[in-house]
């Protein structure tokens, strides 16, 4: 389910609505279209400051329309038609900026013997009130998917959670086959990508990303020594975080 999670601090409100350079570069080309609702409700925010992603302007006093993952429409205050039922959000003296992306985030697990009993939930919502309304998860942990379920049906209150699954380590994985296991059951479980982490064979690397590769899915992570630069380049390794 696609969700707005608002975010109001002193000078800014963000939004999980994705956008991209250019539809702040056009703000004169976007047009009213037909809305998609979310939650059963677009959203308005009226008189605000639009702070631009590609250069130094702010807009001031404009009104924006957001209707299912997308921006519909970012107009002078009284110029945006308001749809049945949308939600208004008054944004005198504040600004509206894009929702950030932490896209090496570790999202604690559920449940630990080490942290205490609020830690996840307030990391969650100092991710959001940081403006922050996208997090790639660079360490999975079991029941981690859970997690993510509860955010999107709106149960929990964080943001959009990308995780990667548990990771492939010398000390989780210890043959090709297990290596190409492991793949294909996090692939099933739904993940959103595999976590290389150091000691993985050469073999063990390319039985993971065989199986990642015919499935479509992407992998990032560290590149164990005996793989190498070159290797994880050609088998198709999403992201390069670290170089062991």
């Amino acid at each position: 389910m696609v969700r707005i999670a608002i975010s109001i601090a002193i000078l800014f409100f963000s939004t999980t609505v994705p956008v991209s350079a250019q539809d702040f570069r056009s703000i004169d080309n976007i047009t009213d279209s037909e809305p998609i609702l979310i939650d059963d409700r677009p959203v308005v925010f009226e008189n605000i400051n639009v702070v631009s992603m590609v250069d130094d302007r702010i807009q001031p006093g404009m009104d924006v329309l957001v209707s299912g993952d997308r921006i519909r429409s970012i107009r002078p205050h009284g110029e945006v038609v308001h749809p049945s039922g949308a939600a208004v959000i008054d944004g005198s003296g504040h600004y509206l900026m894009p929702g950030l992306a932490e896209m090496h985030g570790h999202i604690p697990p559920i449940e630990s013997d080490r942290l205490p009993d609020r830690y996840l939930d307030d990391v969650l919502f100092l991710y959001l009130s940081g403006g922050v309304t996208t997090v790639r998860g660079m360490l999975g942990h079991e029941n981690q998917l859970l997690l993510k379920e509860s955010v999107n049906s709106s149960e929990l209150l964080g943001p959009n959670l990308y995780l990667a699954g548990p990771s492939f380590s010398g000390g989780s994985i210890s043959s090709p086959e297990q290596a190409a296991r492991r793949a294909q059951q996090q692939i099933e479980e739904g993940w959103d990508l595999l976590k290389v982490h150091p000691g993985v064979t050469l073999a063990e690397y390319q039985a993971m990303a065989e199986v990642a590769n015919d499935a479509g899915m992407p992998f990032a992570g560290h590149i164990p020594e005996e793989v190498g630069l070159e290797t994880a380049i050609r088998m198709g390794q999403q992201t390069i975080e670290h170089m062991d």
